[in-house]
Order: C-alpha cells, then sequence, then structure tokens
C-alpha cells in the first residue's frame, strides 16, 4: 500500500459555555483529567498531545462517552455531555457563534495528517493520479483547512 501526504487538519478541543460555567475552564491540559472528556474509540488510550512554547505534553484522558464518529462527539460537545477533540474545520461557525467555546486556546494539539491510500503506483488509472493531485492542491488551498498557527 502506499499512502500519499494529501494535508493537514488541526484540531480543536471545545465545549459548551453552559459545561465550562458548571465545570471550570481547565487551563492546563493536566486539568482535563477532572473533566468529562467526549474521546474517540479508535485512539487507543485517549493520550491528547499538546504543544505550548516549544514544549510537548501528553495527557490520558476519560469519560463517560466514546466513539468512533466526530459527528456523534460533535452532537454530544454541543449538547453540553463534556469536552472534546474536534476537527477545527467542523467547529470553525460554533465556534464564532459563540455556541461553542475553545478550551486551552493557548495550547495546540497534535495535527492530524490527511493520505491518499492506493494500492500500486505501476498500474494507477489516470483518473486516480489526478484525484490525488487535485486534493493535494485543494487541501493546501482550503482556508478551513489552513493551520490556525
Amino acid at each position: 500500500m502506499i499512502a500519499r501526504p494529501l494535508g493537514t487538519c488541526d484540531s480543536v478541543l471545545c465545549a459548551t459555555p453552559d459545561y465550562l460555567a458548571q465545570h471550570g475552564q481547565p487551563q492546563t491540559p493536566q486539568a482535563l483529567t477532572e473533566h468529562n472528556c467526549l474521546t474517540y474509540t479508535w485512539f487507543g488510550k485517549s493520550l491528547w498531545h499538546f504543544s505550548h512554547n516549544d514544549a510537548g505534553s501528553e495527557v490520558a484522558v476519560s469519560g463517560n462517552l466514546s466513539a468512533n464518529d466526530s459527528f456523534f462527539l460533535l452532537a454530544a460537545t454541543q449538547a453540553g455531555a463534556g469536552i472534546s477533540m474536534q476537527p477545527y474545520f467542523s467547529v470553525v461557525e460554533s465556534l464564532a457563534s459563540g455556541e461553542l467555546q475553545e478550551v486551552l486556546p493557548g495550547y495546540q494539539l497534535e495535527p492530524l495528517q490527511i493520505y491518499g491510500i492506493y494500492s500500486s503506483r505501476r498500474q494507477m488509472h489516470p483518473a486516480l493520479r489526478a484525484l490525488l493531485d487535485f486534493l493535494v492542491e485543494w487541501f493546501a488551498n482550503a482556508p478551513q483547512l489552513q493551520p490556525r498557527r
């Protein structure tokens, strides 16, 4: 299998203002251990990686809800169930409207890499090559996927 890098996706921690008013705004990544963190099942032990002032850290988080679908976790977050890690592009409007609030805005999460996976370069169909080339350019120029830094 061949994995061609297409782009990156920044993530953000977010919660509703009501959740944060009731449970408090965490000031450090370690404080997340005292919160209900809504996690992804495919990320193993729910280890969230942060960088801040050129230093890295990781925190094992947990909560009462884990799923393998970001839309489901987003809906739970919007319902006030806890703090979740979301792709920035999927919550940018909710953050701008105030429906959601960014958690730990001074910290950056490890960006997720996006790849196109295919089986062989030797007999690659021209349509697949064109699609991959298009996606590389699209990810590089899509405003909603530009790095937040």
